[in-house]
């Protein structure tokens, strides 16, 4: 009777010491970081500013990893945010980098045995203006305002009659007509138009597996809608080894018979040399189009007699 009692506690212990030492190596195929990042001037798809650390995971076990995004405190201004994060998977020191547009929901899978990634701003904040003018005094530290306003503690504000200088504010407002700064405006008296630089958190977490199966690959937005004008055509450049296999495109008509003059909208991708690899009309074709491999240029081609046609895109991105 002793012996099986002395068999069964040894095969307790056993067990408790099988079961830490999973729980450790598991502890090291995952991670999470929050990032606060302040909106700024760069244009959506100039790939410019600071590159800010988040996940720095080394020593990982070979094998398939998720990294998910989330925007876990937005800007309140009502003004956006736009984030690139810059993925970096890594196999026995050797570098593969992937650029996707942050949104809450957002993902990308690798093969990693490490893995970086870093984020970076691109809310081009000059060019997104508070709604309606507004109306600073030189000398008063009163600004009044056409439209209500919502604005953050932190919040830094830019005029376009003074635009290299930047006024923090006293407190903040939430849907008001008007603010105070903490010091006196000292550009000239009149109306204008202003924005406002603020932070925003965005978190990351890096897990063991794929991320869920859809029919949308990780996306980055370069840019907004282009208008095209009749007969004419715009050429947008591949952004830089950012992993693009897939585009998305869309068509709008800016007039009248819209089925008939979507279809004058052509996507068009070109090579270093300028030879036509392919071509596709996205209104008949409103999936995810194949980039074909050499392609250096895309063209926005309207071939349309008398509307001008409104363009958008979308990359999609390998992972």
């Amino acid at each position: 009777m002793l012996f099986y009692k002395a068999a069964f506690l040894v095969l307790i212990t056993n067990c408790t010491y099988n079961t830490n030492i999973e729980q450790g190596d598991n502890m090291n195929l995952t991670a999470s970081q929050i990032t606060i990042l302040t909106t700024s001037r760069n244009a959506l798809g100039s790939f410019e500013g600071q590159l800010l650390n988040n996940v720095q995971q080394d020593d990982l076990e070979p094998g398939e990893y998720t990294i998910q995004f989330q925007i876990v405190e937005p800007v309140v201004d009502g003004s956006g945010s736009a984030t690139y994060a810059y993925v970096f998977w890594k196999v026995d020191g050797q570098q593969i980098q992937r650029i996707i547009s942050v949104f809450s929901g957002s993902a990308i899978s690798g093969v990693a045995n490490s893995v970086h990634v870093q984020l970076l701003d691109q809310s081009d904040r000059a060019n997104h203006h508070f709604t309606g003018l507004v109306g600073p005094t030189n000398g008063s530290p009163i600004v009044t305002t056409a439209q209500p306003q919502t604005l953050a503690r932190d919040e830094i504000i830019y005029f376009t009659s003074q635009p290299d200088l930047g006024y923090q504010i006293l407190a903040p407002t939430i849907n008001v007509n008007g603010f105070q700064l903490l010091t006196p405006f000292t550009g000239p008296t009149g109306a204008t138009t202003a924005y406002g630089v603020t932070s925003y958190k965005v978190a990351v977490a890096l897990s063991k597996g794929t991320r869920a199966a859809t029919m949308q690959p990780p996306v980055l937005l370069t840019q907004e809608s282009v208008d095209v004008l009749s007969g004419a055509q715009t050429n947008i450049p591949f952004p830089p080894d950012a992993g693009i296999i897939s585009v998305l495109a869309t068509v709008i008509v800016n007039g009248a018979n819209i089925q008939s003059e979507s279809v004058n909208g052509t996507i068009m991708f070109f090579d270093a040399n300028g030879n036509l690899l392919a071509a596709f009309i996205p209104s008949s074709f409103p999936m995810w189009y194949p980039v074909p491999p050499g392609s250096e240029q895309v063209v926005f081609s309207n071939f349309s007699a008398t509307q001008t046609l409104t363009f958008s895109i979308q990359w999609g991105i390998e992972g």
